[in-house]
């Protein structure tokens, strides 16, 4: 068998919306800025030509096993993936620390949790497991909210909520990944190939995806 990676363009959605797109990558700027600037200050350098290393902020150690994913939504909230079939959820608090929300961890998959992934506006979390399932739950109450099941029982691997939300890709090892509509849970689009890696393109309202076609 010969895998080739694939970066793939298979949908495209109408009416999207640009708010709060690449927020994790702007939030992950900022605080290595603010890292190196307080390292700055200290008068900490790797090399003395003015490069600076970050430090950890905090360390959190609730999982029982692997952490497999993490996910921020906004400038406060945490969320963490687990082969422990868990997800947990922290909220950052005055005193440089993750606090556990009183909800998590979140609990409802059989086998471990491969991706998490907030919603643009922080309202919603996915997460999706071996088991082949993905939940949708309720950033608020930890409240589950629907359970996308793919057409096999494949583990799925990666999942990510479109710019507006109203839609959510997930993908994995069945050889299919998904576009659901999450207010009906209805499965708009399919594309073949074991998918590894899914990413909105919030200007065009794009996905694209990496996947390894057989």
């Amino acid at each position: 068998m010969t895998n080739v990676l694939k970066y793939k363009n298979w949908y495209r959605m109408e009416g999207g919306d640009d708010t709060d797109h690449f927020r994790d990558l702007e939030l992950l700027r900022e605080r290595c800025s603010a890292l190196n600037r307080n390292r700055g200050k200290n008068g900490n350098s790797d090399d003395g030509a003015g490069s600076t290393k970050p430090s950890p902020v905090c360390t959190i150690k609730d999982h029982t096993n692997d952490v497999t994913s993490v996910d921020f939504a906004g400038r406060s909230l945490l969320a963490t993936g687990s082969s422990d079939k868990s997800v947990r959820v922290f909220k950052w608090q005055v005193g440089d620390q993750f606090v556990e929300v009183g909800y998590s961890p979140l609990l409802g998959h059989t086998y471990a949790v491969n991706c998490v992934n907030f919603s643009p506006y922080g309202t919603k979390l996915a997460s999706a497991s071996t088991d082949g399932s993905t939940i949708i739950w309720d950033v608020k109450t930890g409240d589950r909210l629907c359970t996308l099941q793919p057409p096999s029982d494949a583990a799925v691997r990666v999942c990510a909520f479109s710019p507006n939300s109203a839609l959510l890709a997930a993908g994995g090892d069945d050889d299919m990944a998904g576009i659901w509509d999450v207010s009906t849970l209805s499965l708009l689009s399919i594309t073949f190939g074991i998918c590894i890696s899914l990413i909105w393109e919030s200007k065009i309202t794009t996905i694209f995806e990496v996947i390894i076609k057989r």
